[in-house]
């Protein structure tokens, strides 16, 4: 994913934070630094409860933040 515009990545971590249903409310601010960086910064507040196993759950969800905010 390397080579992609800070904003690109900015959109998919939202996709994959709207997409987990244990997620109550999300307040995360997204700050572009230039074309390819930028910061993050946010909190996420989680519902402890059961949820459908074909629903992502919080571990695959931050799993799949942090792979792509990894540094190449």
């Amino acid at each position: 994913m390397s080579g992609l515009r800070v904003e690109t990545y900015f959109r998919q971590i939202e996709k994959i934070i709207e997409a987990c249903p244990v997620i109550q409310l999300s307040n995360v601010t997204y700050e572009k630094r230039g074309t390819h960086e930028g910061f993050i910064r946010g909190e996420l507040c989680v519902e402890d409860r059961l949820i459908p196993s074909a629903a992502p759950d919080l571990a695959t969800v931050l799993q799949e933040i942090e792979s792509l905010i990894q540094l190449p």
